[in-house]
């Protein structure tokens, strides 16, 4: 008799998938024979290592760290008693899931795609917490500083939006982000669920955010980027000083200044095309 997993459907965040679910469906799934998830339409590639089938869905609501209000409860509902109905262990998202109980991979390919030197995500004011979005004024001063530079830029993110001056790279598959991330030199943003993403890639991270203490986890956003979700240690920086609005200048320096403490500088692509001269800060 085939022994099963059914897990999910989830509904909930993409940080919270890629740190508090996927891990541990992965590291249940050498028990079962066979494997089924559900998660949305596009989040594949997260499971495609161990997962025998994928059930997709396009559930919209308010999504917020494990579970979603949905617009139409009926339509999770029918999932749910679909989901059910395939029969053997199913596993529901509950709460936070520490890393000790998750087993992860690398995602991405670094030989597959062009390096860049930032990868943005301008998230849009958009999901339960509009007010974390930078307008979109400061990521153009921004792109328009660091271009001076010569830094090859491109933007990801399906709900984001595209600074001036950067390759649009939001509308490609999470395979084909997956590869960007793990040839990249870092990623710059606020907090949000490519963050953790990139971490997984072993793509440093430079995140601003506030400094409160969030119940669902019981830490900062400066401890679960940096540590708890952390778990291939992959550099990070967290700004929280100046929460959600960090100054242009501030965020300007910063990038370079991790930039040189990680020195990554084998991997830059402006330093083929220019001396170091155009980075004489660093």
């Amino acid at each position: 008799m085939t022994k099963r997993l059914v897990a999910g459907p989830w509904t909930g965040e993409f940080g919270w998938e890629v740190m508090s679910w996927q891990g541990y469906i992965r590291k249940l799934a050498p028990q079962y024979d066979e494997v089924i998830v559900s998660s949305f339409v596009g989040n594949e590639a997260l499971y495609a290592d161990f997962a025998h089938k994928y059930i997709p869905h396009n559930i919209e609501g308010l999504r917020d760290c494990w579970y979603m209000r949905p617009r139409n409860p009926e339509h999770l509902g029918k999932l749910f008693s679909h989901m059910k109905s395939l029969g053997g262990d199913m596993v529901l998202p509950n709460k936070y899931i520490p890393i000790e109980r998750q087993k992860f991979i690398r995602y991405g390919n670094s030989a597959q795609m062009p390096r860049y030197d930032l990868l943005i995500h301008a998230r849009k004011p958009v999901g339960k917490w509009p007010g974390r979005a930078w307008p979109p004024q400061k990521w153009n001063e921004l792109i328009r500083r660091l271009a001076a530079q010569r830094f090859r830029m491109a933007a990801i993110g399906t709900e984001a939006y595209v600074p001036e001056g950067v390759v649009d790279f939001t509308h490609l598959k999470l395979a084909e982000v997956l590869d960007i991330m793990a040839s990249s030199v870092m990623i710059v943003g606020p907090s949000s669920g490519p963050m953790p993403l990139a971490s997984l890639c072993g793509t440093p991270q430079l995140v601003w955010s506030d400094s409160q203490r969030y119940c669902a986890i019981g830490c900062n956003n400066r401890q679960r980027f940096e540590t708890l979700w952390n778990p291939f240690r992959t550099p990070c920086r967290v700004m929280d000083a100046y929460a959600w609005q960090p100054p242009v200048p501030i965020i300007e320096v910063a990038i370079l200044e991790c930039i040189e403490s990680w020195k990554p500088k084998q991997k830059l692509c402006f330093s083929e095309a220019s001396s170091t001269s155009g980075v004489a800060v660093l």
